[in-house]
């Protein structure tokens, strides 16, 4: 238990260090999805409510809350 909460010590610094670059990538990643699913729409795709595309957005604006709060 001692090493799992040294490992998990080290990871929580290691996001913190990195953690505006983890969010432009997280911001970009979520950009690149919402255009790839235009992409499809528009090529004929009609499959309904893009759910996977609005919880990979819900994650993104979680990340920013938690951040904003966490550093608060």
């Amino acid at each position: 238990m001692a090493l799992f909460s040294e490992s998990v010590g080290f990871l929580h610094g290691a996001l913190h260090a990195h953690e505006i670059w983890i969010l432009a990538m997280s911001a970009f990643l979520v950009l690149l999805g919402g255009v790839l699913e235009l992409s499809a729409r528009r090529g004929g795709a009609r499959r309904g409510f893009p759910w996977l595309y609005a919880f990979s957005i819900a994650c993104f604006v979680a990340n920013v809350a938690i951040l904003g709060l966490h550093r608060g």
